[in-house]
């Protein structure tokens, strides 16, 4: 029988009366796996098998070749995630009208300056996109720099001009949008557009971006009293959206607020 299904005698016998404690080998491999199946979880199943040699060699005492982990990954039957592209936000009208729009958080030297003396003086927004599990709705917001509050935002399936008007809106019925105000954003095609160019005029509030925003811009807002006007200061990107405990903060204390209960 061995000669016919051409395996050797000892592997017959081994089959035949198997070991009951795991060889050197077999434990070895069975201590991989549990590595490998553990890593793999604890990266949320992304980490292919080049990150997962990575993560494993955190630990000095455990070292495990890419060929195995591969191996491995193919016996438990895993495979990582692919990422999806993120969604493009930037997209610059080239023929817009924007002679008339200005850099206005400068000052006299040229230097950067987010700071504002009074709630509605100066405000900033943008456009980011929301990864969820029934999609990526699209999300505008104005932060007015004074207060660091989330004046106004709005949600939606596309990022046309209407999203951005909406946020305003809101923080134009929230009090943070009047005479005189001023609107820093980057040169997107919702803000250069001519509905939210009249909005604004019909606002007398100001528009503001930097001369050259074919790359999203980058802001550093100081945290520091008026007093340390260039002391300690924290970089934020204005494409980046502020952490969802933030937005439920902010979104709590509105509600538990007199003017949140007139908003509900």
């Amino acid at each position: 029988m061995c000669q016919k299904l051409q395996v050797s005698r000892a592997s017959y016998y081994r089959w035949l009366n198997p070991c009951p404690e795991l060889s050197e080998a077999q434990a070895l491999r069975r201590r991989r796996k549990e590595l490998v199946h553990t890593e793999f979880e604890a990266s949320n199943q992304v980490a292919g098998a080049g990150q997962l040699v990575d993560l494993i060699r955190n630990n000095p005492e455990e070292e495990i070749p890419k060929s195995t982990v591969l191996s491995i990954m193919k016996d438990l039957g895993i495979q990582a995630k692919r990422m999806s592209a993120f969604n493009t936000t930037t997209m610059r009208d080239h023929q817009a009208r924007t002679a008339h729009i200005k850099n206005r958080t400068v000052d006299e030297l040229g230097r950067r300056d987010f700071r504002s003396s009074r709630p509605g003086a100066k405000l900033v927004g943008y456009i980011t996109y929301l990864r969820t599990g029934e999609g990526s709705p699209y999300l505008a917001t104005v932060i007015d720099l004074s207060s660091r509050q989330i004046a106004g935002w709005s949600m939606g399936e596309n990022m046309q001009t209407r999203l951005v008007i909406d946020a305003m809106e809101m923080a134009a019925s929230r009090g943070f949008i009047c005479s005189g105000s001023v609107f820093h954003s980057d040169r997107e095609t919702q803000y250069t557009s001519d509905a939210f160019q009249a909005w604004c005029a019909e606002q007398a509030a100001g528009q503001s971006s930097p001369a050259n925003t074919d790359r999203c811009q980058t802001m550093k807002l100081p945290f520091t009293e008026a007093t340390e006007p260039y002391g300690t200061s924290t970089l934020v990107h204005i494409k980046m959206p502020p952490a969802w405990s933030d937005l439920s903060a902010q979104w709590s204390s509105l509600q538990d607020s007199e003017e949140g209960t007139k908003l509900r």
